[in-house]
Formats: structure tokens, sequence, C-alpha cells
């Protein structure tokens, strides 16, 4: 055979190379007390495993490594690793995720530490194109608002576990917004783009008491559902859509508990053409807020928290505001605002509503279910209101004389209704009148 002849290494021959003795997490800076020099047959010696300290010591980890390891050159580094590892190799197949277009964000950050990671997780987003970005179990805190974009060719969507709960940090500065900020990249698709069908589901929002919680800033057919969002100004803002005002989004199935500050709102609306669907709002004072046409609501119920009755933002309180028009309210309930239903709108419909107070707010100055600055002008059909102030401080309908609404089917309290009230508006009256006893 020409050439040298390698030389035959006996398996059992034993090597000293460096193994550690604790866990290292990624970007932890390696000590001598994180290792040890130990003898190991070469036979048993990983591929690349280090021997002096030197080349150890003062280095930090690109990955998460465990005792037992050997300490390899491949996963050090001189300088301290960006919080995601652009490069690492990551075992999907754990996660049942592989080439389903999953993205683990504790793959690449460790949640609960506390600390501000908002620029790690916008980097997740910005870096995986058309992709469900899932959070686990855990708290993830951000000091700027997480935006995805509107574009469909590099839309996510926000997949939460049950408990994963995204935190506006210490550091949020006051008016950036919502902690969730859907489509805010950029404007984008109109009536000629088809939809980016992006989403956001389940887990929980916490504003920490300064931020709003999740806005839809662009893009058409958005989906926000199973969402818990708590601490906020602003609960769900959706903003102007893209195709002339229309945002066409779906909001499911979500709960509302805001700052109970005297600006709160649960649901501000600007954008035309949305469904909302078995919402529940509480602490807020304004329950929800409609600023534009053609939406529909299906049992949303908002309900009032302050006990302090006399302060004089309770006469301003509303469960709905609706400055829009042609808006579509079936079976929503307002419970202890001062206003129920305040209708600037001339022509929407409200069907099988309710309004109602409990007798923790028999003492304020005067209760309204429904109510416009001028003249009636909506449809109201079989809408029930009940009362705890006292008769004279009650209203069905507090509203000028004429206008071409109805009060259809109305649904009247008879120990509160006041007779001067059902008179003043007998005209606007339109099938049998149901009276009940609270």
């Amino acid at each position: 055979v020409e050439g040298n002849i390698p030389e035959v290494i006996d398996p059992d021959t034993t090597v000293e190379v460096l193994r550690l003795t604790k866990d290292v997490e990624h970007g932890e800076k390696l000590t001598t007390a994180k290792f040890e020099t130990v003898s190991v047959k070469i036979s048993e010696v990983w591929v690349g495993a280090l021997s002096n300290a030197d080349d150890v010591v003062g280095k930090f980890a690109t990955k998460e490594m465990v005792a037992g390891d050997f300490l390899l050159e491949k996963y050090l580094s001189d300088k301290k690793p960006a919080a995601i590892v652009r490069d690492a190799e990551f075992d999907k197949t754990n996660f049942g995720f592989e080439n389903l277009g999953y993205i683990v964000v504790t793959e690449f950050i460790k949640p609960n530490t506390g600390e501000d990671i908002g620029v790690e997780l916008q980097q997740i987003i910005d870096r995986n194109h058309q992709c469900v970005i899932y959070f686990p179990d855990g708290e993830y805190q951000t000091s700027i608002p997480l935006r995805t974009p509107a574009n469909g060719d590099t839309a996510v969507c926000l997949k939460l576990s049950d408990n994963a709960v995204i935190k506006a940090h210490e550091n949020w500065e006051k008016g950036s917004g919502a902690v969730i900020r859907l489509g805010g990249m950029e404007e984008r698709n109109d009536i000629y783009v088809a939809g980016s069908n992006y989403y956001m589901e389940g887990g929980i929002v916490d504003g920490s008491g300064v931020a709003d919680g999740v806005s839809i800033d662009h893009g058409r057919e958005t989906s926000l559902r199973d969402v818990t969002i708590i601490n906020t100004e602003i609960g769900v803002h959706i903003y102007r859509g893209a195709n002339g005002g229309s945002s066409d989004a779906d909001i499911e199935n979500i709960r509302v508990f805001g700052n109970g500050s005297r600006t709160s709102i649960g649901l501000w609306i600007e954008g035309w053409d949305n469904t909302y669907s078995y919402m529940r709002i509480a602490n807020v004072n304004i329950g929800v807020k409609v600023e534009s046409a053609a939406n529909l609501f299906r049992n949303i119920q908002c309900t009032y928290m302050s006990k302090d009755v006399s302060r004089t933002e309770y006469d301003v309180s509303k469960g709905f505001y609706d400055v829009g028009d042609r808006n579509w309210y079936d079976t929503c309930s307002s419970t202890d605002f001062s206003t129920g239903f305040h209708m600037q709108s001339r022509r929407s419909k409200l069907t099988d509503c309710v309004v109602k107070w409990t007798a923790e707010y028999s003492a304020v100055d005067r209760q309204i279910a429904m109510r416009a600055e001028t003249s009636w002008g909506c449809i109201a059909r079989s809408v029930s209101a009940t009362f705890t102030a006292t008769r004279d401080n009650c209203y069905y309908l507090f509203a000028n004389d004429g206008g071409e609404g109805k009060l259809c089917d109305p649904i009247f309290d008879v120990t509160a209704v006041n007779q001067a009230e059902y008179r003043e508006h007998e005209d606007l009256i339109e099938g049998p009148i149901t009276w009940v006893y609270q």
C-alpha cells in the first residue's frame, strides 16, 4: 500500500477533555465553576471536544447545554450572541410542527424572565413570513408594540397558549398604542387584493394599566378570537381599513377588563363592515364606541364596575356609544352604565337588547336605557330595561319629541317607567307593550 499507514488507536485509550458539571443557558459566560477536566475513553469522546480550559473560560454559550455535555468549540463564541440564534439547528419534530409553517418562540427566547424581550419578539415576526408563530405558556414582556405585516406575502398569525401572557413592560412609553398591532407595519390591501387572512388567537394581553390591548391597524379580513385583554386603556381598537375605510374584521369570544380610568374604552371602532360576537367587557367608562357603519354586534355584554357612583365620570359612562350609522345590535346588554345605548346614529337597529341596573346603583341621579342627542331615529325592537333609581330619574328613552325611529314591542319596567315619558314618546311605539315587574 502506497503512502503512510494510519496509526491504529486502542479504543480503550483515555484522553483528558472538558465536561460540564452544571447546566448552561444560551448566552451565558463560561467560568471554571461550570466544567471540569475528566479522563474518558477516546471511543466515548464527542468529536471536537475541547481539552484546554483557556479555550473556554470567558466564552459565551451559543446554545443551551446540560451537565455532562462535552464542551465543543462550535457552541462557544467570544461575543455574547443575540437572543435569536439565526443559524442554530433546532429539532422541531418534538413540537409536531415540522413542515407545517409553525414557529415556536421558546425555541429562541425564554419567557418568565421579567426582562424586556420586545425587540427579539419583533425579530421573530419579521423573519418568519407566512408562519403561525406560537407562544407556549409563560409571560413575555415588551416595551414596544409588536407589529405584524398587513401584506399577505409577509403576514403572520399569532397563536397563544391559554396561559401565555404578552405584557407591557415597565418601560412602556405611554401613548405607543396597543401591545399587539395587527397589520401595523404598512398599509396594504384594497378591493383588488385578496385579504391577507392573518389572525390572532388565544392567550392573554396585559396592558399593565398604561397600554392598549390589541389594534387592527391596516389590512382586511383580520380575525381576532379567544383572547383575554386586561389592564388596558383601550381593549380593542379597529382603525379604518384599506378599502375605503372598510376593515372587514371578525372579532369573536373576547374578554376585556379595562383599567377603570375615565378615558377607558372596551372596544373602539373606526373601520367599517366588521362583525363582533360573544364579547364580555368590564371596568371601562365606555363599553363600545362606534364611529363607523355596517357593523354587526351579537351578544356583547358591557358591565360598569366602579363603586364610586358619586364621581362625575359616571354621568358620561355608556354601555354603547354609536356616533356612526346603520349598525345592528342583536342580544347585546348594558349593566350599570349611566346610559345603556347612546345613539347619535339615525339608522341603527337594536333587537332583543337588555339594559339594567343593580341595587348598588339605586342612588344615582339618572338612569337612561336609550338616548339620542335630538329626536330618536333608530329602530329598537323588544328592548328591555329594568331600573333601580327613583321613578322620576328613570328613562326608557331620553330624546326630543318626534323623530322617524320606532320603539317596536317595547318591554317596560312597570315600577320605573314614568308615565309622562310614555305619553311623550307614544307616537314612536309600534306593536304591543310588555309590562314587567323587576
